[in-house]
């Protein structure tokens, strides 16, 4: 059995104004800079095929990614729950684990998940290169549970994403 918080790399929020929430990060937190893009892909979204939207921010602090994503249309009802129909929301939406080895080990992991009472809500891919799923822990944890399998284990991800230290 895969632990479940094996390979432990991100906190993810969720936020319905994703400037203002990393203006917080950066005066409240001391998280200087992000690395900011937008998604546009296909996914599969409770089993169904979907499309999803998303603004979403990502920074390495200490060795802990952290993730905030701001919903913009198609299959994102997951990444809305917990914030206020109107106004500035940030709230803990994720924790994230990577799955290492191959395509294959992916598939076999997604099988033994699927298979299993903590659900597969949105999955998705990017070409060969990665692979990630949500699995709804919210009910034993509180939260999703991401995991995320990268052909190179992550490393262009996070060589792409800027890192510090707290200087601790």
């Amino acid at each position: 059995m895969d632990p479940a918080f094996g390979g432990f790399f991100q906190n993810a929020y969720v936020t319905t104004d994703l400037d203002q929430a990393l203006e917080v990060f950066r005066t409240v937190y001391g998280v200087p800079s992000f690395l900011v893009h937008e998604v546009d892909h296909g996914v599969s979204h409770r089993g169904r095929p979907g499309r999803m939207k998303l603004r979403l921010a990502l920074a390495n602090l200490d060795g802990v990614q952290i993730e905030v994503i701001e919903a913009a249309e198609g299959c994102v009802g997951l990444y809305r729950e917990g914030l206020p129909a109107e106004g500035f929301g940030l709230a803990h939406h994720h924790v994230a684990m990577r799955i290492g080895g191959t395509l294959q080990d992916w598939r076999l992991w997604r099988s033994r998940m699927a298979a299993g009472d903590r659900g597969i809500v949105l999955e998705g891919e990017f070409g060969e290169a990665a692979r990630f799923a949500y699995l709804d822990d919210r009910r034993r944890l509180g939260h999703y549970t991401e995991y995320l399998w990268m052909l190179d284990g992550g490393k262009a991800m996070d060589a792409a994403i800027p890192s510090f230290t707290t200087g601790s």
